[in-house]
């Protein structure tokens, strides 16, 4: 709210001091300024998201599955603690705390179905801070595979060290932050032989899937947007393949 107030105070003062000036133009169309025009971002095919989950860590390998199925920012599935979920025997419903819509005042509410549940159950933790997408984890799992690898047996002087590394903090942070998430999913791009892509193009994916079943106020619903429109710029891929299938049928 805090924030809310001081943007608004913000507005009022620049407002003031325009007085008996031009206006300031609040939106202008595309191609109409020599202005770089920023490219649609496609949803990524489910072919790609599937060759790379190999190669990914089990965290990474989960947030990327639960972006797919329900279609919230890269920063939300990489912030969630089991303090911030409402488990039903239904729907289960994730409250971000800090969120894109923080500063508007407005409440961000993702319902996680079935197959989000599915992905997230394992990852649960007894404490309600912790991150349930945690580096933790990925640093936890890489150490056993190698220790699971080793030909050789330990020797005392290998076990001595573990037990005194086991004393100290781990080497990994609680949570991940999104540059990384991104770099993690592009190398494991490169060991799948795909295209690289970025995790946000799994949100696109989540509302072309809607958008091509016809649930329009669905997809704005799950992706949290205020306006259709805001929507549809997501979903221009899924308008260009029902063009292309209505075409296929009547032209």
């Amino acid at each position: 709210m805090l924030r809310c107030r001081s943007r608004n105070g913000l507005d009022w003062a620049l407002s003031e001091a325009r007085k008996g000036q031009p206006p300031l133009p609040t939106h202008v169309k595309p191609g109409r300024t020599p202005a770089k025009e920023t490219k649609i971002v496609d949803p990524v095919p489910w072919a790609w998201v599937k060759a790379v989950l190999p190669h990914l860590t089990g965290p990474i390998r989960a947030s990327v599955l639960l972006q797919w199925w329900s279609g919230m920012r890269p920063s939300e599935a990489l912030t969630m603690t089991g303090r911030q979920l409402q488990r039903t025997d239904t729907i289960w419903i994730y409250r971000p705390v800090q969120h894109k819509g923080v500063w508007r005042g407005r409440d961000r509410i993702v319902q996680l179905g079935p197959n989000a549940q599915e992905v997230l159950r394992p990852r649960l933790k007894l404490d309600p801070d912790a991150a349930i997408i945690t580096p933790l984890d990925a640093f936890l799992e890489v150490k056993a595979k190698k220790r699971a690898d080793r030909k050789t047996k330990v020797q005392p002087s290998q076990q001595a060290r573990d037990e005194r590394n086991a004393k100290k903090a781990p080497p990994v942070g609680a949570f991940y932050d999104v540059n990384s998430y991104r770099t993690a999913i592009h190398r494991a791009c490169d060991k799948a032989g795909v295209p690289r892509w970025s995790p946000h193009r799994l949100r696109h994916a989540a509302a072309a899937r809607l958008f091509g079943a016809g649930e329009f106020e669905a997809a704005r619903a799950v992706l949290g947007h205020s306006r259709l429109d805001m929507t549809r710029h997501y979903a221009a891929s899924a308008d260009r393949r029902l063009a292309a299938d209505a075409m296929a049928r009547l032209g």
